[in-house]
């Protein structure tokens, strides 16, 4: 197993049944990473003022507001993922009372039905019907209107992922990966979301100014938003065997041909930052009805993770702690990565390792934050697949 809590037998992929484990705590502070002036950085303070206002957003006023939108989808018996509920109330719970959103709103299948799990009906956005792919478009929407510069937005995906076993001729890997939306009643099948779905639906619509912290705990879920960039973690550690260092050639390009024949915008207008559960080819674990997605128990909640062949460390969850004690977006990934793996990050094949992705190139150096980049390369010209 990778870690003590975190040994899962079990996938997040239809072809695997699932099994519980005890629940996690959460972390309850209400704190935030100091952040710069600048148009990815805005106050906490300005941002409280401004949802206090309750009024048409007018953006000559600044930004800082801050919506999140969690999807989890648990779909049938023959299917079900039990720790996915757990994912949207502690993700709920920590987005609200630790990083201070203030807008969050769901989208489930089945979290809202059965036992009280403590969500309100009135937060999510389709009820308690099956959603389809519609509905996830309009929350996409919804997340997005009347967004401003300054302003901060989450998404939080958990479920199923697959890959397309067409040879995807827009992709570095060759992959065209996707979400596994629920099956409706007349549906024989359940529709796919692929990754230029959400490229075209969500990641060209994220305004000027605006930053998306994205997380989709899946299989196979890997550079499922298509961006731009992705940062090769193997390559960091090839620096140096004792004390790893950054460089911004460790980002590579993801796009196999240029942006004008995928038909894609580029550069962005706005950035967007996304960690994934696995490798594309990789599956996801699921820890069961209490624990949830290993990924986003390993990202926001108390867990203990594996430093040796013998020892393991009790931690308040990665980013968590990367807010509160302003590690920078290297350490922050590099911990993931080793919590995730049991401290094997140099696994390759084996073992689920999650993977970072962004719209831009940056300073990973500088400090963590859910706001946004700093030190964004100015050179923006489109780059070549990585040669194998």
């Amino acid at each position: 197993s990778a870690t003590a809590i975190h040994s899962p037998s079990l996938r997040r992929s239809a072809k695997y049944t699932f099994m519980a484990r005890s629940a996690m705590e959460h972390g309850r502070m209400l704190l935030r990473a100091t952040v710069l002036a600048s148009l990815f950085f805005v106050s906490s303070a300005h941002r409280l003022a401004l949802s206090q206002k309750g009024l048409e957003r007018d953006c000559s006023e600044g930004g800082g507001r801050t919506k999140a939108l969690l999807i989890g989808f648990q779909y049938k018996s023959d299917g079900t993922l039990m720790g996915v509920c757990a994912d949207i109330v502690n993700m709920n719970k920590w987005a609200t009372n630790f990083a201070g959103f203030k807008s969050v709103k769901y989208v489930t299948d089945r979290c809202i039905t059965g036992r009280n799990l403590g969500l309100r009906e009135e937060d999510s956005l389709t009820g308690k019907r099956i959603p389809t792919e519609e509905d996830v478009k309009s929350a996409f929407q919804w997340l997005l209107d009347d967004a401003c510069p300054g302003d901060t937005l989450l998404f939080h995906y958990s479920g199923h992922g697959t890959y397309l076993r067409e040879h995807s001729p827009s992709q570095c890997n060759h992959r065209d990966e996707a979400l596994v939306l629920p099956k409706t009643e007349k549906a024989k099948k359940n529709p796919l979301m692929t990754g230029d779905d959400i490229f075209h639906h969500l990641v060209t619509r994220v305004p000027h100014g605006v930053h998306l912290f994205a997380i989709v705990d899946a299989c196979h879920s890997g550079t499922i938003f298509d961006l731009p960039f992705n940062w090769n973690h193997w390559d960091h550690l090839r620096t140096d065997p004792k004390k790893p260092t950054f460089k911004k050639s460790q980002f590579d390009w993801e796009w196999a041909q240029a942006p004008e024949l995928l038909n894609r915008s580029y550069p962005l207008q706005g950035s967007v930052s996304l960690i994934t559960g696995s490798q594309a080819w990789q599956t996801s674990g699921d820890a069961g009805i209490s624990g949830g997605g290993v990924l986003t128990n390993t990202l926001i909640a108390k867990h203990s993770h594996q430093v040796s062949r013998t020892d393991f460390k009790k931690s308040p969850g990665v980013l968590t702690t990367a807010l509160k004690e302003g590690w920078s977006w290297t350490q922050t990934m590099m911990e993931v990565i080793n919590h995730v793996t049991g401290g094997k990050p140099k696994a390759v094949s084996n073992t689920q390792v999650p993977n970072f992705g962004a719209t831009h190139r940056f300073d990973m150096d500088a400090a963590f934050s859910l706001d946004g980049f700093q030190g964004i390369d100015e050179d923006v010209s489109p780059g070549k697949c990585r040669k194998s």
